[in-house]
């Protein structure tokens, strides 16, 4: 019997350290799959970033031959290195301008442009809310040391005894109810949400970027062509001047002509101020801005070969399957959802078990003798009048709100790609029907059988200029057709997701120059 009394007594005595172990056992379990599901969600935010790069671009000199639309980007310290890189570039205005390509200007969008970093860091922000869910609640420790006796206490004149407790107080409603489990599902679901806005904010961007690349190309040409335009016009006014001079035609041909000159000038300033403000608006998207160095843009403009337009039905399939936006939409309905249930297990009550240890300091007061005791108690709200309906009722009109906005966007982006792919059409057969070589021929040929009459005197200056400024019209109209085509291909292509172009599955259809 001693030796079953005393047995009792060592687990009493170990029974408060059981439960002590048993709590924290418990949270270090929980911690253990908190990392673990973090870095689950870390690789598949990784592989959404890498999705959203594997788009393709199409046609052309700039987009056949670049294939890849999109290349995968550097690490944010590449990043770094690389935007230290074109500053120092920058600080060195004296060396000559930077040549800026396709491939390399999407490159630049990709790791510099602002807006896109921003959108990056976004998913950090995501990543820090799921960390933030997935933490459990801290325990609290309570200590006190009461029933003290404030005059002399002894076996005459007993008093207390007085006692020193510890509770420790350990909160387990989050792993009873799932609360955990349901803030830790929603912030998940919201990295995706931030991943697929990432994504279409990159796809924006570089539609943006390449939309700029080829305005600034197009504004190029459109000054050559005007310089070109002045300096056939002066020479028309030097032979004007020997045709007076030799008494051929009066002098009121040259006041025509000088104002035709003068016209011309006045183009070349205009096409100037053009492509400096091209290069504006191109600075900033790929990472730039006007403080920095000048560059300049290389590329193919003419048209050699087209892209096929995808039928309707083809392209809106693309965009419902491969558009960023589309996908930020569905992933904000399903967080809302989440958040619905969230908050539902938040209307549980909120339990902490509490185990303690007390101990009686009583051998002088009473004559028993002194000894620790075990405590055990339970804490719990009692949900009778705020069950969080509210936060509830509130979770599930967002939730149908979102729904709403995601079918108002959805049916929103599908007209996007009616409209961008009827326009698209039209430039395909601008380049293809009315963008002929005949047509160029038979203007040059008018301007140089035009040319050939003034000088002989067999033809006015208004028909030469008439002439003249058809041929000009026409090598415009070449310009215009050629830059429209890659600007609404490009349009297509961000419109449904950077997909418009698979070289493996469509072939090009080459156009006569």
């Amino acid at each position: 019997m001693p030796a079953d009394r005393e047995r009792r007594a060592m687990l009493r005595a170990r029974l408060p350290c059981v439960i002590v172990v048993g709590s924290f056992l418990m949270i270090a379990t929980g911690c253990a799959t908190q990392d673990g599901e973090i870095r689950r969600d870390g690789e598949r935010e990784r592989e959404a970033k890498s999705q959203a790069l594997q788009g393709r671009a199409g046609g052309g000199e700039n987009h056949i031959q670049a294939v890849a639309y999109l290349q995968p980007p550097r690490t944010m310290q590449q990043n770094d290195k690389s935007t230290g890189e074109h500053e120092k570039k920058a600080t060195n205005p004296a060396g000559p301008a930077e040549k800026i390509t396709l491939p390399l200007a999407i490159e630049l969008c990709v790791n510099n442009n602002f807006r896109v970093r921003a959108a990056a860091e976004r998913i950090r922000i995501a990543e820090a809310d799921l960390i933030t869910s997935s933490l459990i609640p801290n325990s609290s420790m309570f200590a006190d040391n009461q029933l003290i006796p404030l005059q002399r206490a002894d076996l005459l004149n007993q008093l207390g005894p007085p006692q020193y407790d510890a509770i420790l107080s350990v909160p387990i409603d989050w792993l009873v109810f799932g609360k955990r489990v349901a803030a830790m599902k929603a912030a998940k679901i919201g990295i995706d949400v931030s991943a697929a806005e990432f994504a279409d904010a990159l796809r924006v961007q570089l539609a943006r970027t390449v939309d700029a690349f080829y305005e600034v190309l197009g504004a190029e040409e459109y000054l050559r062509l005007a310089q070109e335009n002045h300096a056939e016009l002066k020479k028309i006014e030097d032979v004007t001047n020997e045709m007076i001079a030799a008494k051929k035609i009066g002098n009121t041909e040259r006041d025509r002509v000088k104002l035709a000159v003068l016209e011309a000038y006045l183009e070349i300033h205009s096409r100037q101020l053009a492509l400096a403000a091209a290069k504006a608006r191109m600075r900033p998207l790929v990472g730039r801005t006007a403080r920095d160095a000048d560059f300049e843009v290389v590329g193919v403009l003419a048209v050699k070969a087209v892209v096929p337009p995808p039928k309707l039905e083809e392209a809106l399939a693309l965009a419902d399957e491969h558009r960023p936006d589309l996908h930020t939409g569905r992933r904000a309905v399903d967080h809302a959802r989440a958040v619905v249930e969230l908050e539902r297990r938040r209307a549980r009550p909120q339990v902490s078990i509490q185990p303690g240890w007390s101990y009686q300091d009583q051998v002088a007061v009473n004559g028993f003798r002194n000894g620790s005791m075990l405590d055990i108690g339970i804490v719990t709200t009692l949900p009778f009048t705020d069950r969080n309906q509210g936060n509830i009722r509130k979770a599930q009109v967002q939730a149908a709100e979102r729904q709403f906005n995601y079918e108002a966007e959805r049916a929103e982006a599908l007209a996007e790609v009616e409209t961008t792919l009827a326009e698209y059409e039209d430039a395909v057969e601008d380049v293809t029907e009315n963008n002929s070589p005949d047509s160029l021929k038979s203007a040059y040929n008018l301007f140089a059988g035009s040319e050939a009459a003034y000088r002989k005197g067999d033809q006015r200056l208004p028909e030469l200029l008439s002439a003249h400024h058809a041929y000009r019209e026409r090598l415009a109209h070449i310009i215009e057709f050629d830059a429209n085509y890659w600007r609404k291909l490009n349009k297509l292509n961000a419109v449904v997701g950077l997909h418009a172009y698979d070289p493996e599955k469509v072939a090009t259809k080459p156009i006569e120059k």
